[in-house]
């Protein structure tokens, strides 16, 4: 119907079985049936129509139509225009069109104008009415002529941006590369009129750019447009360099792996490659533990660490014969996360570790090399937790954080290092207080998807400490940044967020909440990358929380798969001890003994274990003696609804009266309903 009234607007004068026509033709797009009318408009045929053969099929006919209808110097500007992009400049035009003066283009933009073909932009811009112009336009030009014109736009920009090249890389990168592309179409390759390795290098370098301001999609496509291009000889360094740049720890792996094996594959290879690509693969591998879809080979790694400093040595660069001494150290501090093996680091290897990184670090500051600086201070946090200065590791990521010039993946590294340090030491309001300072520091309307992770562990802390009611605005937080994340399947490990929030509408009994949350569980189950076993784990519990029944749960896939994380071990105590059922002793002990020697401590862990530990004894005062130390660590919400289950053991109504207000804070339905339940057996 609103198709049909445009149509009677725009050409009233039009029989009324043509109006029909365009309405049918044009499928109800607004679009397409203006340039229906508007070619015949043009074309000068409004009242004098007889027949419907005259209105096209498609779009892509009606539009075409339209540029049959343009003079010859109209329909070149237009072409030309549609090299440049969605928006163009006639300076561009000008430098593009050999043969067409600037004030012949500047009079045929009028027309463009007139014709409603384009509009004004910003300042001596215009840009196409609609794309699909634009793509019909292109469509026209022959291969010789886009090759020739992308070549004359990447190099009028060139000079253009002289001053301020930054801003035009990426543009300037786009042409030199479909100029490239499109002559390698041919089934004889065109000839270029620039050298390729002029698209590469333009690629590469905006994928540095979009790399350093935490665009890891985009720095991917930049350098994987290069290799794409680039001869086989390049391909090592392409590949370290996509390793770089993407920012993902699976991608960045992948990246490495492939420049070692092209690396493998010279005849001539250089050790000080060798080495430097070695070394980027370990700790992208040590730093990124949790990111993998399969646990790495301890063997493969163990012996690229010994082949690192090998070949370090044979090249006699100081400066990598360090980077290979901390690429063993990482592998050293963080391989049994990776592998599940028990962590063996003896406490004077620990020291050493922390000296060692403490100086590396000093001199990566001299050298003002901030990235080294930064991936340095984040392995010195390791030792400094391992070794008890608890400070030292807050004050590593604080000196991450105050560098002006941090790459913004270490930015981001190191903000999610603080708020996890925060919330393994059970300061929860500290860890609310990372995220709000941080977003205080983003422009309104700015990006936050650098914020996702630490986010993530705001959510965690909220829940934890019993600050509900602002759970939902961090989930919010954690949904847009992850939204504005393009080009990568979610991570498994990001599914916390929505079991934090799957777990407070369960509490709440709220049936709408529940069923948006139990949604968005399922998709990361579904297809989220990360490890099969893993997988597996999160589905017991997501089925546990469901029916609310600790035995769809399976207590010996946690201990094997969660056997070196005490958070994951304590999340499955809580759960246990919250319905008041007995953990084994094996889960029990393990949670303890990870909760202790685990980098900084798991509080949290220490505390659900230290309950288990009385629940399963039926300790009465061992359970009541564990909750209040909860409490007082922060721990307010387990700590009430174990007053349940301690009222329930005892027989006394007392801990029912502490946990209830608390719950009613809370809005918990559920456990309300559950201390109800046990305050009516007892009276």
């Amino acid at each position: 119907m609103q198709t049909a009234q445009l149509v009677e607007r725009l050409a009233e004068d039009l029989p009324q079985r043509i109006q029909e026509r365009i309405v049918e033709r044009s499928g109800g797009n607004p679009f397409f049936a203006t340039e229906l009318v508007r070619g015949l408009e043009e074309r000068g045929m409004i009242g004098e129509v007889e027949g419907a053969d005259v209105v096209p099929d498609t779009v892509h006919a009606a539009v075409l139509a339209r540029l049959d209808a343009l003079s010859p110097v109209e329909r070149s500007v237009l072409q030309a225009a549609s090299v440049a992009g969605r928006a163009f400049r006639p300076a561009t035009l000008v430098a593009v069109m050999q043969d067409v003066g600037p004030v012949e283009i500047n009079t045929a933009v009028e027309g463009l104008l007139a014709r409603n073909l384009a509009v004004p932009a910003d300042g001596d811009a215009y840009t196409f009415r609609h794309v699909l112009i634009r793509d019909v336009a292109y469509g026209t030009l022959s291969r010789t002529e886009r090759v020739r014109m992308h070549a004359a736009v990447a190099t009028w920009l060139e000079g253009y941006a002289a001053d301020r090249l930054a801003e035009f890389v990426e543009l300037i990168a786009y042409h030199y590369r479909e100029a490239v592309m499109v002559s390698r179409r041919s089934t004889v390759p065109l000839p270029l009129p620039f050298d390729p390795s002029k698209a590469v290098s333009y690629l590469v370098r905006a994928g540095e750019i979009a790399s350093s301001s935490g665009a890891g999609a985009e720095a991917r496509t930049h350098v994987e447009g290069a290799i794409a291009i680039a001869p086989s000889e390049e391909h090592v360094g392409l590949y370290e360099k996509l390793g770089d740049c993407v920012q993902s720890g699976g991608r960045a792996s992948d990246a490495y792996r492939l420049a070692l094996a092209r690396w493998r594959e010279e005849v001539d290879r250089d050790p000080l490659t060798g080495a430097r690509v070695l070394r980027k693969f370990i700790i992208t591998n040590s730093r990124a533990w949790g990111v993998f879809a399969a646990k790495p080979q301890l063997d493969e790694v163990t012996e690229m660490v010994a082949e690192a400093q090998r070949l370090a040595a044979e090249a006699g660069d100081e400066d990598e014969i360090r980077f290979a001494r901390l690429a063993a150290l990482w592998w050293a501090c963080l391989r049994h996360r990776l592998t599940g093996e028990v962590d063996m680091m003896a406490r004077e290897e620990a020291e050493e570790g922390y000296r060692m990184t403490l100086a590396a670090a000093e001199h990566f500051g001299q050298q003002h090399d901030w990235r080294s600086f930064s991936e340095t201070l984040d392995l010195h946090a390791l030792f400094a937790g391992r070794v008890g200065r608890t400070d030292e590791v807050i004050e590593s990521f604080r000196r991450r954080l105050a560098v002006p010039a941090l790459p913004a993946d270490e930015g981001l590294d190191a903000l999610i290092g603080l708020t996890w340090a925060y919330l393994d030491l059970g300061q929860y309001d500290r860890v609310i207080d990372v995220i709000r300072e941080a977003l205080s520091q983003v422009r309104p309307g700015g990006p936050t998807a650098h914020l996702a992770g630490a986010a993530s562990s705001a959510v965690d802390a909220a829940y934890l400490g019993g600050r509900w009611s602002e759970i939902e605005n961090l989930r919010a937080l954690v949904e847009d940044a992850r939204r504005a994340i393009r080009g990568d399947s979610p991570l498994l490990s990001g599914v916390r967020t929505y079991f934090v929030a799957l777990q407070v509408a369960l509490a709440r009994e709220d049936r709408t909440a529940i069923g948006a949350a139990a949604a968005a569980v399922s998709r990361f189950l579904d297809f989220g990358t990360g490890r099969d076993d893993w997988r597996e784990v999160h589905r017991r519990f997501f089925a546990a929380l469901m029916n609310d029944d600790s035995l769809r749960l399976d207590l010996d896939l946690v201990a094997t798969v969660a056997a070196n994380l005490a958070d994951s071990l304590g999340e499955h105590l809580m759960f246990l001890n919250d319905h008041g059922v007995p953990a084994p002793e094996a889960l029990i002990s393990k949670t303890l003994a990870r909760g202790r020697e685990e980098w900084v401590g798991v509080d949290r862990a220490i505390r659900f274990a230290e309950i288990a530990q009385a629940l399963a004894a039926r300790d009465a005062g061992g359970m009541a003696r564990a909750i209040d130390e909860a409490e007082r660590h922060g721990l307010i919400p387990h700590a009430a609804r174990m007053r349940i289950v301690l009222a329930e053991m005892t027989g006394d109504l007392a801990p029912l009266e502490r946990a209830r207000p608390v719950l009613e804070r809370l809005e918990d339905r559920q456990f309300l309903r559950r201390l109800g339940d046990v305050a009516a057996s007892l009276r």
